[in-house]
């Protein structure tokens, strides 16, 4: 979030400080954020599926071949996301809007969407902050 003002950051042989902070997802670094930032107007589901997006093989050309590798990600996106909400316990409001779940439903959803990128390193910002005890132990 803030650039060093000495020094150097180095992630996997690679000098990153100057970096723009979107690139980071480039070079497999996700993270969350201690306030929960989700599109609560969209699904559980579709939330966790945003985070693929990264790493989709599929590319926009407009021909039958790039719109079929896009329907075999989609599906194997849309398995690999039904997985994480398993992990997660939250499958079975996959289809429930992010921003109707309770607090620690939604900073559960937040890591799995953050997973979903395939980082090499997750970066948690106070992932229980707020969290209730019982929230915690789920």
């Amino acid at each position: 979030m803030y650039r060093p003002t000495a020094g150097s950051i180095l992630f996997d042989g690679r000098q990153i400080a100057e970096e723009p902070r979107f690139a980071s997802i480039n070079y497999g670094i996700a993270r969350t954020f201690q306030n929960i930032r989700l599109f609560g107007g969209l699904s559980v589901v579709d939330n966790v599926l945003i985070g693929f997006n990264q790493s989709s093989d599929a590319r926009i050309c407009g021909d039958d071949f790039a719109d079929a590798a896009a329907s075999k990600d989609d599906a194997a996106h849309f398995d690999e996301a039904m997985g994480l909400l398993e992990t997660f316990r939250l499958a079975p409001r996959a289809e429930e809007l992010a921003g109707s779940l309770p607090y620690g439903d939604q900073r559960r959803l937040e890591i799995a969407r953050a997973l979903a990128t395939r980082p090499k390193i997750l970066l948690l910002d106070e992932p229980a902050a707020g969290m209730n005890p019982q929230e915690k132990s789920s």
